[in-house]
C-alpha cells in the first residue's frame, strides 16, 4: 500500500521475475509492469536483494479511469 496526503492511495503487488508461479497465474493478476528483477546488494548486512520501483500517485479528485496520470495532470504531475 502506498499513500501520501492529498493523493489517491494505491494497493498493488510486485512479482519477482524468477518466481516459478508466474506461469500458473490462473486469475491473470500478473501484469508485465508488475514483474520485477531484484538485484543482489551488499549495502546492508540484513539485505540480500534490492529493488527500486517508481510509483506515481494521482491527486485526490482525479477520476481513476482517466488514462495515464502524466497526461491527465500535465504540469501538476508529481512522482512520490
Amino acid at each position: 500500500m502506498i499513500s501520501a496526503e492529498n493523493y489517491k492511495q494505491v494497493v498493488t503487488q510486485l512479482f519477482p521475475s524468477d518466481d516459478p508461479w508466474l506461469k500458473t497465474d490462473t486469475v491473470f493478476a500478473v501484469k508485465d509492469d508488475l514483474v520485477v528483477d531484484f538485484v543482489p546488494t551488499d549495502k546492508d548486512p540484513k539485505c540480500v536483494r534490492d529493488l527500486t520501483y517508481n510509483i506515481t500517485l494521482a491527486p485526490k479528485g482525479i477520476p481513476g479511469d482517466s488514462g495515464p496520470v502524466k497526461q491527465v495532470l500535465g504540469d501538476a504531475y508529481k512522482s512520490v
